[in-house]
């Protein structure tokens, strides 16, 4: 995830090491992280910020937002509370062009998550059928 892109761009490449082939897709981030552009960071339980690093796919689950991916965090500085906090990969109606279109007063932002990876359905759909075990998200800015 490059959070150094606008969040109307499509900032996150899933990327299968086998194949070499990646795609893209559009990613939310946290409220307090910024508008257009995520700009604070921060693994603090409450902070609703988007957290950046190494972390690992754990599991899917079913949760509030539907199937999603719990998330280790692996950097011992940057989102070693991701679990604690519930920072996970899910879907959201947030994540969509509509909402983008919406955002058009504050730059074309999209929606923003609580510090989740928040993703469009068939963003997420696309992921669920291209993860392999194991797997990771590095996030950077």
């Amino acid at each position: 995830v490059d959070f150094s892109q606008p969040s109307f761009r499509k900032r996150l490449a899933i990327i299968d090491l086998e194949s070499g082939r990646i795609g893209f897709h559009r990613v939310a981030h946290g409220k307090n992280s910024g508008g257009l552009y995520a700009k604070a960071f921060s693994d603090t339980i409450g902070s609703n910020m988007s957290s950046i690093g190494l972390f690992r796919i754990d599991e899917k689950y079913i949760g509030s937002h539907g199937p999603s991916l719990r998330l280790e965090g692996l950097d011992a500085d940057t989102n070693k509370n991701a679990r604690e906090r519930g920072i996970v990969i899910h879907s959201a109606d947030y994540v969509s062009v509509r909402s983008i279109l919406l955002n058009f007063s504050q730059g074309f932002r999209l929606g923003r998550s609580e510090g989740c990876f928040a993703m469009s359905r068939e963003g997420l759909d696309d992921l669920f059928a291209r993860l392999t075990d194991p797997a990771h998200v590095f996030a950077f800015a």
